[in-house]
């Protein structure tokens, strides 16, 4: 039986920052609503956005709203978590953490520690909730931005901080926007510049990256939610159910209705 942070509605009384921990039951993080970041202690093969990954002793992942991380054996999981709405998205560091195209980053053992020492202060001021606690909790989330390895590994002269503002945005706006020009538009830049800094990284291109957050999407519908296909094509953005079959077919392998048949039987 998995333990399950699903699809969670807006409710206006929830605190905008949440801790929860977990060990040993199998574990599915997946929140509509808030960012997360996921600290792990576990060695071993993970899912994140239904792709099997291997995982270090210590790690930390960043979620937006939507995506999705999966595990059965591990030893300790922590999940912080905060309203898509929180002023956490104007930190400097937010855009690094989110902002990435890889979800999982291993730590050391010093940076897992302190990170931890930073969570112990969150639950703190979470459980005393003395004014303004909110705004303390937010600058201990920004401390853990500061400790992870997203943050330190980019030189200022990099390319990255511009593909990390796109990444970050498509992230917010990929069911109303599919094209590379209107995030180019956004950011300034044209759809070639952008393209091209991708490039210069080693980055998967930007139009791929596009489609992979869709499909992502699409198929946390189809497994998590009872939504027919043609209320999901139109939830990301599509306005020929068709088509948006045909998308599906094209860069997964099947119809959605295998697909749903399938991991219906082995995710829940």
């Amino acid at each position: 039986m998995f333990s399950n942070i699903i699809n969670k509605s807006p409710d206006e009384n929830n605190d905008k920052v949440n801790v929860e921990s977990y060990t040993n039951s199998p574990l599915v993080v997946c929140d509509i609503n808030r960012f997360s970041i996921v600290i792990l202690e576990y060695k071993g093969t993970i899912e994140v956005n239904f792709d099997e990954t291997k995982s270090s002793d210590f790690n930390i992942l960043f979620l937006c709203p939507g995506e999705i991380f999966r595990i059965k054996d591990y030893k300790h999981v922590t999940v912080v978590s905060f309203d898509e709405m929180s002023p956490l998205k104007k930190v400097y560091g937010f855009d690094y953490a989110y902002g990435n195209i890889d979800k999982l980053f291993p730590l050391t053992n010093q940076n897992y520690k302190s990170i931890k020492e930073q969570v112990k202060k969150l639950n703190t001021l979470i459980t005393e909730k003395h004014l303004e606690w909110n705004k303390k909790a937010f600058s201990v989330i920004e401390e853990i931005f500061k400790l992870s390895p997203t943050y330190s590994d980019n030189p200022n002269n990099s390319q990255l901080p511009l593909v990390y503002s796109f990444v970050s945005s498509v992230h917010e706006h990929y069911t109303m926007y599919h094209q590379i020009s209107y995030y180019a538009n956004l950011l300034e830049i044209t759809s070639k510049g952008i393209t091209e800094k991708f490039y210069k990284e080693g980055l998967l291109n930007p139009h791929a990256f596009i489609k992979n957050r869709i499909l992502v999407e699409v198929k946390r519908q189809l497994i998590y939610t009872d939504k027919s296909i043609k209320i999901i094509c139109f939830d990301v953005g599509f306005n020929d159910p068709a088509y948006f079959s045909r998308f599906f077919k094209k860069n997964v392998g099947m119809t959605m209705k295998e697909f749903r048949v399938k991991y219906n039987a082995g995710f829940n």
